[in-house]
């Protein structure tokens, strides 16, 4: 090799020197300022261009019926459909929690019944606010209802005893219930649901008057009850976008605990079956259904020598509401 070769190397070791000498790395180029060395001929640095980034096009995903019933594009999920459900991942997207705001209007029937035999009916228009909230697999429901309902019956003690008696029974309670939701991979467009519901109401049986013209005294009920329950939804998005959904539950009463003043006794009527059934149409801002429930408790034990007969709470109507 001859010794031009060795010329360029020489030159930047000489340039090295410089740079690492008594100043330190003062010579020293930055990035994107490559300076060959001088004895190479080059009289200007050379600029590396800027690299650009330029992100691959993801797959366009199709929204599901839970997406579009919320009013919300198609985006990439952040959980696994697979162990919670498209639904609830389109719930668990930012932004995507769905809430309403709904009233309620049912007709109301509470029975007793002595030995098979009808004791007590009321009837009448039971009217409901409620607030109801869903998460990604959890909602809840707040509710606060009321109504004065028509009593038909008889005198209890007195001396009147058995005495056909009409009057007025007035209705003001809340209520309060938490499901957790599973979408089944295997069943699309399907909930499955675990769920825990909690009322309280106050019955105040008012004053009246039997036929011949004898008063007789009211007094208050305080009711409190816990029941859990299993459901199934399903839904199908319509042509027009709106999703038509039925849904249907099942339980019991677990624990209630009820309280009168006549006498100051307190009751347990014990666990007695609930069912509820709804069907509606729901769009991405109004929505609209139909409900039946019911409600049931067995007699309860004996004391101070007062008992609730079993009984019956039975309620139909519509509810309507927000959607946000």
């Amino acid at each position: 090799m001859k010794m031009r070769h060795f010329l360029p190397l020489l030159a930047m070791l000489a340039c090295g020197t410089a740079v690492f000498g008594q100043d330190g790395l003062r010579g020293l180029p930055g990035p994107g300022d490559m300076r060959p060395p001088a004895a190479g001929g080059y009289d200007r640095p050379i600029r590396l261009p800027p690299i650009e980034y330029r992100p691959t096009a993801a797959e366009p995903r199709i929204a599901t019926p839970a997406e579009e019933m919320l009013g919300h594009p198609a985006s990439t999920p952040t959980c696994d459909p697979a162990a919670l459900g498209p639904s609830a991942c389109a719930l668990l997207q930012p932004g995507a929690i769905q809430s309403s705001w709904y009233t309620r209007i049912d007709y109301f029937h509470w029975n007793e019944r002595i030995e098979g035999e009808d004791f007590v009916n009321e009837y009448g228009t039971l009217l409901a606010l409620g607030y109801q909230r869903r998460y990604g697999h959890e909602r809840y429901r707040v509710e606060l209802f009321g109504g004065t309902m028509n009593y038909v019956g008889a005198v209890q003690g007195g001396g009147l005893d058995g005495v056909p008696l009409r009057g007025d029974t007035g209705y003001l309670g809340l209520r309060g219930e938490y499901d957790y939701l599973f979408e089944p991979s295997w069943w699309s467009n399907t909930n499955i649901f675990l769920g825990i519901g909690a009322r309280f109401w106050v019955r105040d049986l008012k004053d009246s008057y039997t036929d011949e013209g004898d008063l007789v005294s009211g007094y208050l009920e305080s009711w409190w009850t816990i029941y859990p329950y299993l459901g199934l939804e399903t839904h199908r998005t319509l042509a027009n976008g709106a999703v038509f959904y039925v849904s249907g539950r099942l339980g019991f009463t677990a624990m209630t605990y009820e309280h009168a003043t006549w006498g100051d006794v307190s009751l347990y009527p014990k666990a007695g079956m609930i069912g509820q059934t709804e069907l509606g149409v729901r769009g991405k801002r109004f929505f609209l259904a139909g409900s039946l429930e019911v409600l049931s408790w067995a007699k309860s034990n004996v004391a101070r020598d007062a008992y609730q007969p079993a009984s019956q709470l039975l309620t139909a109507g519509l509810r309507t509401g927000v959607v946000f």
